[in-house]
């Protein structure tokens, strides 16, 4: 394993990354860095393998490209693998490749610095100290072990990916079957979100909340032909006392 030495970022206190990948991910860490002057590399594989070379004096290689391909691309690569290399995905354990996950959601749109540095980083144990590494990146940053990121991950992508589809749900039938603006559901997306972040434990309400059968079953019949009625029957399922 090529791991970082005790006094590597002793000698380099910035050091100077090397980014590989071209997806979201990708850009977004590469603008974070130009955001904070940073000095980096950049290498993607429209590139070619010969311009791999390019990123010899990076003294870390972050590898921001898709899960499936992060172990065969360091096994691949007698150049990647005998610098540090850190990788971003949350669910992955790369033999070699410790990990530190960001945790947020990247879209096309880049963020603004106050956005970037709030994201707390979820670090593997093992992992060199995220101080060490990020030097000039103020982001909180926790540590799990190896063996938790798969349900660390599923947990992300039930709350992120799951409420966004249900979002994206509500949205499109407000305005293709009811005849109502998105923007009118924004409101109560905000404060859902508010109530959520004041008191996790309190901010559940409606029907489910307070076991209200008669409107439970009106909703579920409200969504006869519907494929998302399934998606409700579920929850009322999990939520039965």
């Amino acid at each position: 394993m090529t791991g970082f030495p005790a006094n590597a970022h002793r000698a380099c206190p910035t050091p100077t990354y090397g980014l590989i990948g071209s997806g979201k991910m990708a850009r977004h860490m590469r603008h974070y860095l130009q955001l904070l002057g940073h000095s980096f590399y950049t290498w993607s594989r429209e590139e070619g393998p010969a311009n791999l070379e390019k990123l010899r004096n990076a003294s870390v290689l972050l590898l921001l490209i898709k899960d499936s391909e992060i172990e065969s691309f360091y096994k691949e690569h007698s150049f990647v693998n005998s610098k540090p290399c850190i990788h971003f995905s949350g669910s992955m354990n790369v033999p070699g490749v410790p990990s530190f996950h960001p945790l947020c959601t990247f879209g096309d749109e880049l963020y603004t610095l106050a956005e970037y540095e709030k994201i707390a980083f979820i670090c593997e144990e093992g992992a060199p100290a995220f101080e060490e590494t990020f030097p000039r990146l103020p982001n909180p940053h926790y540590t799990i072990k190896p063996e938790q990121k798969a349900l660390y991950h599923a947990l992300c992508v039930m709350a992120g990916n799951f409420s966004c589809i249900l979002w994206q749900k509500l949205f499109s039938d407000f305005e293709n079957k009811l005849g109502l603006p998105t923007s009118a559901a924004v409101p109560y997306m905000e404060r859902l979100f508010k109530n959520l972040e004041k008191n996790p434990s309190t901010a559940l309400t409606g029907p489910l909340q307070r076991n209200d059968i008669t409107t439970l079953q009106s909703n579920i019949n409200a969504l006869n032909d519907d494929s998302y009625q399934k998606v409700y029957k579920s929850f009322v399922e999990l939520f039965q006392p």
